[in-house]
């Protein structure tokens, strides 16, 4: 309660000030109006006494007789007595000072009362002794002529009077507010009690603590402006809540966003970055607080940002990295408005990577010139064997065998050509539904190298299998025939004279199935390695279209692979032959 005491401490100094005033001025009112009450009681007194007066006097005694029964009448009243006549000469004065002197009108105004309204009243000055009297005159006698009684009462009278009035009053009205200061002490401890609460409750809310109640006792927490306040803590703790679960949301949907996001503010300085704009433009310590050209080495997004935040208008741009791996993104920039001023607040910027699109168009315009390079070479063929037989080579028994037979060999190219790109295309686009079943392998792979060596009767190449009689794997039957066939085909197309092509079965390091097809032919360039499995790639392309195929079967291999959920890998020496590993999953168990 130390913030009590404190606010007590200030405030019953100024509730003490105002008691004491709102004592004084009541005090100070009731004081002049007891004055004015006393003076009038005076003046009506003394009237009433004068008229007792002049009733008792007798104007046509001798002077001297007059006087001496004033005198008495003075002694008893206690007050200064005169008679004066109608000229203003007093007749006869109870001290014998003013008896026969002429009182000057403007000294003696309670005279001029009296004459226009039978009696008067004034304070003033004695021009004789010099002390202040209350004169009360009063008319008396009838006819053109009459006289009047004055009364002289000493201010000092009345004075003493007042005085002991305005010392009671005075006195009460400094003891009441020293009664009643404990009690109201008491009365501010307990008023005060619950400012001070809440004030303890405005330094929790300012500090941002609104977890726990605030402190009070029950007649504290029942004070409507301490209720009010809790009731303020409460509707506020739960906005904050709300607001803190949505910035959480907030914050773990742009964390997870694919998309590069950076905010920055009209200083240039980075405000926020996700995870995946760090990772696209490889940012290692946290960018936030940093200047953008700190952040960014891209110049171009620099650029755009600037332009952006100078504009206050969005661009988007495209963004290209050149290097290892070419990357390319599309860079949305908007602005943030600022506070009306016109300025911009900042800028948030949108980084969509676009590599994948990038490397599909670039794949497509390949495969297109790759597809029209493979055309044009039998469509020429195809042609030019045309046009000769039109010439008359037609009617050539030998001429004409043997262009007929090359227009067919280049059609079945054709028709091989035609089919692997269906087939390559139905496995890219998820048309192609396999059928998994425990297949024994060695009886297939004999099938293979049985259609193989049909194709190939004058081949030098031996074909050996390698593979138990119990060896199993899950597969679609139809594709591993197709991807044995690839594999074996090109083992003895591209073998040297006198070559072996053997095709084993193995168990991989996690446990599942593994056939090699290992040749002893050309084998590929290290350099090579990644693009063999790529569409129409080919080791020596003239000896390649020399010996027939179209440059899908690897590609093709490839995908059905990852169609089965393994993967095809390759091992080659230049000079010495290649290994092609089909490595299949574990089969499962249950």
């Amino acid at each position: 309660m130390a913030l009590s005491s404190s606010l007590q401490g200030r405030l019953l100094p100024v509730v003490l000030a105002a008691a004491v005033l709102a004592a004084l001025v009541p005090g100070l009112a009731a004081w002049w109006l007891s004055a004015s009450e006393l003076r009038a009681a005076t003046i009506e007194r003394v009237r009433a006494e004068l008229a007792l007066v002049a009733g008792e006097l007798d104007r046509e005694a001798p002077e001297p007789e007059r006087a001496a029964r004033l005198r008495r009448f003075a002694d008893r009243l206690g007050m200064q007595l005169a008679l004066i006549g109608a000229d203003g000469r007093v007749l006869a004065d109870s001290h014998d000072v003013l008896t026969g002197t002429v009182l000057d009108p403007q000294a003696a105004p309670e005279l001029d009362q009296a004459r226009r309204l039978g009696w008067g009243a004034e304070t003033h000055r004695s021009p004789q002794s010099g002390v202040v009297y209350l004169y009360v005159a009063l008319r008396s006698g009838a006819g053109e002529r009459p006289d009047y009684v004055r009364a002289a009462v000493p201010l000092e009278h009345l004075a003493g009077t007042s005085r002991r009035l305005r010392l009671a009053l005075f006195g009460f009205a400094l003891i009441g507010p020293a009664l009643a200061l404990p009690l109201a002490a008491l009365l501010l401890r307990r008023r005060l009690a619950p400012l001070a609460v809440a004030r303890a409750a405005a330094r929790e809310l300012a500090a941002g603590r609104l977890d726990r109640p605030f402190a009070g006792d029950a007649g504290v927490a029942d004070d409507d402006l301490v209720a009010d306040l809790e009731r303020a803590r409460q509707r506020l703790r739960q906005r904050l809540r709300r607001i803190e679960r949505r910035y959480r949301n907030l914050t773990l949907v742009v964390s997870r966003m694919k998309e590069g996001l950076l905010l920055v503010d009209g200083d240039r300085r980075v405000v926020l970055a996700n995870e995946s704009f760090r990772a696209h433009v490889r940012l290692d310590a946290d960018p936030v607080g940093r200047r953008l050209a700190e952040v960014v080495r891209d110049p171009r997004m620099i650029e755009v940002i600037d332009a952006v935040l100078e504009s206050g208008e969005p661009r988007r741009e495209l963004v290209r990295h050149t290097g290892p791996e070419v990357r390319a993104w599309e860079l949305l920039v908007y602005p943030l408005p600022g506070d009306g001023g016109g300025a911009t607040a900042g800028a948030v910027a949108l980084m969509f990577d676009v590599s994948r699109i990038e490397r599909l168009e670039r794949t497509r315009r390949e495969f297109i010139a790759n597809v029209s390079h493979e055309l044009r070479t039998p469509l020429a063929s195809i042609k030019g064997a045309t046009m000769i037989l039109a010439d008359g080579a037609a009617d050539d028994p030998a001429a004409r065998e043997r262009f007929l037979a090359t227009i067919l060999r280049q059609v079945d190219r054709l028709g091989e050509l035609v089919s692997d790109l269906g087939d390559l295309s139905r496995i890219e686009t998820g048309a192609v539904r396999l059928v998994p079943e425990p297949i024994t392998v060695r009886p297939l792979v004999e099938e293979v190298v049985e259609q193989v060596l049909v194709r190939h009767p004058d081949a030098d190449v031996q074909v050996q299998v390698d593979v138990p009689a119990d060896f199993v794997v899950v597969a679609d039957r139809g594709r591993l025939e197709q991807m044995l066939v690839n594999l074996v085909d090109n083992g003895v197309k591209f073998n040297r004279p006198g070559g072996t092509v053997t095709v084993r079965a193995a168990v991989g390091d996690d446990g599942g199935p593994v056939i090699v097809v290992e040749d002893t032919g050309i084998g590929i360039a290290e350099a090579d390695r990644e693009r063999v499995f790529s569409r129409f790639w080919r080791v020596e392309a003239s000896r390649s279209r020399e010996r027939g195929g179209t440059g899908l079967g690897l590609a093709i291999v490839k995908h059905l692979m990852a169609l089965h959920g393994g993967r095809v890998r390759l091992e080659s020496t230049l000079g010495r032959g290649s290994r092609f590993f089909l490595e299949f999953p574990p089969a499962r168990r249950g």
